[in-house]
């Protein structure tokens, strides 16, 4: 045996290192099998923790289960305030002439006679009739003792407590009637232009409305493409034109150069409703519109529409808001809202007067010719500033931004209420 090992002591050498190599493995295996089995045992033992937890009724941590309950609830009760008063702004003025005219000495059962009311209006005014005598009649039958001329005044009394500023017409009582929730019944088309052209004249008389927002997105002058069943998404639509008018002239904008109805209005008669989009329960409908004034009057502007919510329940939602230098640039930025905006003054303030007075024509035709005018007297000057060097143009050197000069603003915004507007 010790001949063997020293005639081959290099052999047995590499043989015990082998062996001793060998040994170790399996002592590293071993440890290695004892931790996976401990892995798995401890895996085990959290996954029947786990299911344990599962099935634990209440859950553990009960600490966290009272912030979470309070969080909910006033979550819960914010989202039904939003519900209760989102486009409501004249919910409380509307509550003044139901208990006028119905003469309520317990407002606790205004609830319940709001909802009778409601209720004979629609059994009384149908859609498919005559709605200007149907309307009429349902007036005569509340009037007792003058009681409907005493209760149309309380609600504009009680509207400008909010808005001191707002114009009526003579169709109060029927926007109060629209605050309550119930449609604005015209009996043809002809009464929604008449509508329409009084609401305009209004805005006109609040700022300056150029030729690329002389329509407000509508077809000019309604040329057949509304039917009855359009009107009462047009008196929707007016109505938050109307507010965004007035808040501009609280703003002192200068004026408002373009406006569109997100997605435009469609085509045939009877579809005006798609443009309120639907996002669950919610209503959408978006604007774009461009105004001019100073950085100042557009940033006061701007406040306005994210304050409406506080106290006249309207919801204005800022999409974006992009301001440009009052130069020939701005007209790349208007393409984005209409591109008929580029077109004549002539074009793109045609009217179909048809049907208007001798009176009324000559007026319109008037104001197109002077807008014409002073759009191609702009248009001209704005030319001739761009073939001077940039040095020698009024606005070298003056700042655009960070002071308060004029500039052009598009305002992307979309207004939202919970009202289904088939029922308006």
């Amino acid at each position: 045996m010790n001949r063997f090992v020293k005639k081959n002591q290099l052999f047995v050498t590499v043989l015990a290192i082998a062996a001793v190599i060998v040994f170790v493995l399996l002592v590293y295996s071993g440890y290695l099998i004892f931790k996976v089995g401990s892995a798995n045992s401890k895996t085990e033992d959290l996954a029947s923790s786990i299911r344990s937890l599962r099935r634990a009724k209440p859950a553990p941590v009960k600490e966290n289960q009272r912030p979470i309950r309070e969080d909910a609830e006033t979550y819960r009760q914010g989202v039904e305030r939003f519900l209760a008063y989102c486009d409501r702004p004249y919910q409380h003025a509307a509550d003044r002439f139901l208990i006028t005219l119905l003469n309520l000495k317990d407002e606790s059962k205004l609830a319940a006679e709001r909802e009778r009311f409601i209720e004979d209006y629609r059994a009384s005014v149908h859609a498919d009739s005559n709605a200007n005598t149907d309307f009429t009649n349902f007036r005569d039958k509340y009037n007792m003792d003058g009681r409907w001329k005493e209760a149309t005044e309380e609600f504009k009394k009680a509207v400008r407590e909010v808005f001191p500023d707002v114009e009526f017409g003579n169709d109060a009582d029927r926007l109060a009637l629209v605050a309550l929730g119930l449609p604005y019944r015209l009996s043809n088309i002809d009464m929604m232009q008449r509508y329409y052209d009084n609401c305009r004249e209004r805005f006109s008389r609040l700022v300056e409305i150029q030729t690329g927002a002389q329509n407000f997105g509508f077809e000019p002058v309604f040329q057949r493409k509304y039917n009855e069943d359009d009107c009462p998404f047009i008196v929707y639509h007016l109505d938050i034109i109307g507010d965004m008018v007035r808040r501009m002239k609280q703003s002192q904008i200068a004026s408002l150069n373009a406006f569109a109805i997100d997605k435009g209005i469609p085509a045939e008669p009877g579809r005006l409703s798609e443009s309120l989009q639907e996002r669950g329960n919610i209503h959408v409908v978006r604007y774009v519109f461009e105004v001019s004034g100073t950085l100042g009057a557009i940033r006061d502007f701007a406040e306005k529409l994210a304050s409406a919510t506080e106290k006249e329940h309207r919801f204005y939602v800022i999409k974006s808001l992009n301001l440009y230098a009052n130069d020939a640039d701005y007209l790349k930025a208007r393409e984005q809202i209409n591109p008929q905006t580029s077109q004549s003054a002539e074009s793109a303030g045609q009217v179909d007067t048809s049907r208007l007075s001798r009176r009324e024509q000559r007026r319109l035709e008037s104001q197109r010719k002077l807008q014409a005018e002073k759009q191609r007297e702009e248009e001209a000057a704005r030319e001739a500033e761009l073939k001077l060097p940039i040095h020698q143009r009024r606005d070298y050197g003056k700042v655009l931004f960070g002071g308060n000069g004029e500039c052009r603003a598009i305002f992307d915004v979309e207004y939202l209420t919970t009202r289904d507007g088939e029922k308006r």
